[in-house]
């Protein structure tokens, strides 16, 4: 009604007329009403006008409410910001020492790179070096041969080409030559002479190997090639070291002629090759590599005065073990860091160190390398101020904004007092001359739309004034009867609402218990009755054909009962879970769920049905990365069950698959899908509807179901915010669908 638009003061005067025509239009009583209706209407006139201060209030507060809004937002950002300083700068100090300390690392693992590549080229190398000279050596007495083959007798030339070898030294003087006939005769032992002459056919190496016989055979079958045998040394006799000969056929005189090296002797020059290299390598200002013997010499340092020198009991101006604790580190824990005090190149005195330290046991060597703690403490001060200044200026800017903001903020609140204001001084007036005068309020005048609309309903009100004291008379006489009859229908449909909530719970809560009770007793008792006759009566029956059969009859009637039970226990479950999901009693869990864990759960509990009909595979197909969804772990797995369970018992053979895939909304979606015999386009949809189920075909065997699984099913899935659906043709199987989103929102209850 327009009538309700009135302020309570002017709905207290139509109340107070109504009252005075109901005894008629006594003069006197007009008299009054019309005074009694100035005073009401002068005292709302006065608190129309008050409304000025309440303008000047809602100012004030605006400004205050901006400022604390603010300063508010400034404090959280600063705060904030700060805290985000500190973890920048924290996390920058550990990246950086990580990376200092990954560099030195690294840098100690590439010379030990380089050691392993040099040493695995020792092989190599010796054998170029002994084929070059070999080479050479022949190039010599083929020269010789042609120069004076015309000239000299053979004995003579043979004499001249040997001897022109002989001096022949290479390798800082340990390398020489020999010349063998093929019968064996040594015509040149350059660094054993006394061998010249003698046939050494039979001369072996420390293992016993035929070295000369191996030379020989290689000649005659390739002309040239490399021969490895263990010799001993000058000072070091009865020990075997390996050594590699090259030898090449001469053919005018049938000899060969060759070189060996010993290969310990060109590990030791590449050994000082490394030692060379390791020595110019730096990185960073002041960062070196350093080697170590295991029994605290130096071979190598950026100090060359270290180098040959023991310092296993050296000890940093903290009485620390520097080196005893780089090798300990190197051999005993494979690598790691040691931090000590070392003296700086750059500053000449003692700094902050830290290196890392490995071993390298086919040498016996120690590597490392290390940094000084104060260039990288420099780093970390510079990182900090560079914070602290971008943080102060974005502080400034973030001041300079909600300055702005604030005077934008202050700016709207004044101009819409003002606005206000004037809507509510003009209201001001109307209900001024309300009492004496029918004007209406000028719409055109108004600021706001809000505005606009009160005055169109006081100018019907004005209209609709003298309809509104009659009505608000018969609305005040019928109202509280009215009231206080649908108060008390509502209140005994309420009471018996509640009564029967009630009693339904109780009946369902029986019923479970009264039936669940007697069928578990029934299925032990089976059970235990199948036990005994398959294990007593049974054996006994077998020499009665007609006893034997009566046996089988009772045991498969007993398997009978047992299925029945089962089922009908099953369908208890099924009732007692759908009257829950409808009262709203269901105990619902909201917890992250693997999707992976519910198909496994799920297909372990169908073993057991899947070990009555061996013709019929379970297989799963679980995309990759599927996010965990909120929701109840156990409910979920039931919905599963059921699906995969309905199918394997309308199938005798086949595949059934569960699917899980993403959807784009970062929801899951799970199938579950059969080459069963299908769902008729009638029968798809009743199936989630409660007892009802798929019509069967009258050849199949009868299911077995409560028809209250997919019901239950539908329930838990739309529960939390799921849809469920079922894709099926006749004769070419079904398609079980549902979805859940990510965050598992439970949706709306549906009406049973």
């Amino acid at each position: 009604m327009a009538i309700e638009c009135l302020p309570v003061s002017y709905q207290k005067w139509y109340g107070f007329q109504a009252q005075s025509h109901r005894h008629g239009p006594d003069f006197q009583r007009n008299e009054r009403a019309e005074r009694r209706m100035t005073q009401l209407i002068s005292q709302g006139s006065r608190g129309m006008r008050h409304f000025r201060s309440i303008i000047g209030l809602t100012f004030i507060s605006s400004f205050l409410l901006s400022g604390i809004l603010l300063v508010s937002l400034g404090y959280l950002l600063f705060q904030t910001e700060k805290q985000s300083m500190e973890e920048g700068y924290a996390t920058f100090e550990t990246e950086h020492v990580s990376t200092q300390k990954e560099l030195i690392r690294h840098e100690v693992q590439n010379v030990i790179a380089y050691i392993e590549y040099s040493k695995s080229l020792i092989e190599q190398r010796v054998r170029h070096d002994i084929q070059a000279r070999v080479y050479e050596a022949h190039d010599i007495a083929t020269h010789l041969y042609d120069r004076y083959k015309g000239t000299l007798s053979k004995p003579k030339l043979q004499a001249l080409i040997r001897e022109a070898i002989r001096p022949l030294r290479f390798n800082r003087g340990t390398g020489y030559y020999f010349i063998t006939r093929l019968d064996g005769m040594e015509v040149l032992f350059a660094d054993r002479p006394e061998m010249e002459n003698t046939n050494i056919l039979g001369m072996r190496d420390i293992k016993g190997k035929a070295v000369v016989r191996e030379m020989i055979d290689i000649i005659r079958k390739d002309g040239e090639g490399f021969c490895s045998y263990y010799w001993s040394k000058p000072r070091h006799e009865g020990k075997g070291f390996k050594k590699i000969a090259f030898v090449k056929y001469f053919e005018p005189f049938d000899w060969f002629i060759g070189t060996g090296e010993y290969l310990d002797d060109t590990e030791a020059v590449i050994r000082q090759e490394v030692l060379d290299r390791i020595g110019k390598i730096r990185f960073g200002e002041d960062g070196y590599i350093f080697v170590l013997k295991t029994d605290g010499t130096f071979v190598s340092h950026i100090n060359t005065d270290f180098v040959g020198k023991n310092y296993m009991q050296f000890k940093d101006p903290n009485g620390f073990p520097v080196i005893q604790e780089l090798i300990d580190t190197a051999t005993r824990q494979g690598g790691g860091f040691v931090q000590y005090l070392w003296e700086k190149p750059t500053l000449g005195k003692y700094a902050r160190k830290i290196s890392y330290s490995r071993d390298y046991k086919e040498w016996g060597w120690v590597i490392g390398a290390g940094i000084y703690l104060d260039d990288l403490e420099a780093a970390l001060h510079e990182a900090r101020d560079r914070l602290k200044k971008k943080t102060t200026e974005e502080f400034s800017l973030m001041g300079y904004l909600f300055a702005l903001l604030l005077v934008v903020l202050l700016s709207i609140s004044f101009f819409l007092s003002r606005r206000i204001g004037r809507g509510i001084e003009t209201f001001t007036a109307f209900f001024d001359r309300a009492v004496t005068s029918q004007e209406k309020i000028d719409e055109g005048k108004l600021s706001f739309e809000e505005f606009k609309i009160i005055a169109s309903r006081a100018n019907i009100m004005v209209e609709d004034m003298a309809r509104a004291k009659a009505e608000l008379a018969d609305l005040n006489q019928n109202l509280e009867h009215q009231v206080l009859e649908r108060t008390a229908e509502l209140e005994k449909a309420n009471r018996e609402l509640v009564q029967l909530d009630v009693t339904k719970s109780n009946f369902i809560s029986m019923v479970s218990h009264e039936l669940r009770t007697p069928l578990t007793s029934i299925l032990g008792f089976t059970k235990l009755i199948a036990r005994d006759v398959t294990r007593y009566i049974f054996p006994v029956a077998e020499a009665d054909e007609k006893a034997k059969m009566k046996s089988q009859r009772i045991i498969k009637n007993l398997s009978i009962m047992e299925e029945e039970g089962v089922r009908l226990t099953r369908l208890v479950s099924d009732i007692l879970d759908l009257s829950k999901i409808e009262s709203g009693k269901m105990e619902w869990r909201s917890e992250e769920v693997r999707i992976d864990h519910c198909i496994g759960m799920a297909i372990n509990s169908l073993s057991g049905q899947l070990d009555s009909k061996p013709a019929i595979s379970l297989e799963q197909e679980i995309a990759s990365g599927l996010p965990p969804i909120i929701c109840d772990g156990d409910k979920l797995t039931q919905v599963i069950i059921n699906l995969a369970g309905n199918a394997i018992k309308f199938m005798d053979r086949g595949t059934i698959r569960v699917t899980a895939d993403r959807e784009e909304d970062g929801g899951v979606r799970i199938q579950v899908v059969d080459d069963g015999p299908g769902i008729a386009p009638e029968d798809q949809a009743i199936i989630f509807d409660r007892f009802r189920q798929a019509r069967k075909d009258k050849d199949m065997a009868k299911p077995g179901g409560t028809g209250l699984g997919l019901t239950i099913s539908r329930q838990i899935v739309e529960h939390f915010g799921g849809r469920i659906w079922v894709e099926s043709e006749p004769g070419r199987g079904s398609t079980f669908a549902f979805t859940l989103p990510r965050n598992g929102r439970p949706a709306a209850p549906r009406p049973a």
